[in-house]
């Protein structure tokens, strides 16, 4: 799915989405991240997954087998904590990243790519395919603004 996409189901957040907590993305925010990725990030490089945090950060994440990775962004200062770990050797990076900086969208592109060329392709490949429909936010349903799947579903009767 789509980076602007996926940041619009996040719009239709509001305070207290999880479970009575939770903060919402900053609207004015996300439109900055939009704009970021769509301006800042190749498009032939592979997409994250955005979901929103409680303290309302946006985290993107890439799934690489056997590369993890994680970005964090702060929408208030648009900083990011970069997270890579490889789930094999259980070595990893961390990284500030500033991403007001062009260079910092640069640094990230060429680390997705080299570990997308590192990825070991028959995992990636055996790996259900979601987050292509309604499965976009797993255990969440944002449309519904009923985060928790364990909460139960009040529209029934």
């Amino acid at each position: 799915m789509e980076i602007r996409e996926q940041l619009q189901k996040l719009r239709k957040l509001q305070d207290g989405w999880l479970d009575g907590e939770g903060r919402a993305p900053d609207r004015a925010g996300l439109d900055w991240l939009s704009s970021a990725f769509h301006q800042q990030f190749p498009s032939d490089l592979a997409l994250p997954y955005m979901y929103p945090t409680p303290e309302g950060h946006v985290r993107a994440e890439w799934s690489l087998p056997p590369h993890e990775i994680s970005l964090e962004i702060d929408l208030e200062d648009d900083s990011g904590e970069w997270h890579h770990l490889n789930l094999e050797t259980d070595k990893g990076e961390t990284r500030s990243l500033d991403l007001d900086d062009t260079a910092e969208w640069g640094w990230v592109s060429k680390s997705v790519r080299r570990l997308s060329e590192n990825a070991d392709v028959r995992r990636v490949m055996q790996r259900p395919i979601a987050r292509s429909s309604e499965a976009e936010v797993p255990e969440r349903d944002i449309d519904d603004e009923r985060v928790n799947a364990n909460e139960p579903d009040r529209t029934a009767t």
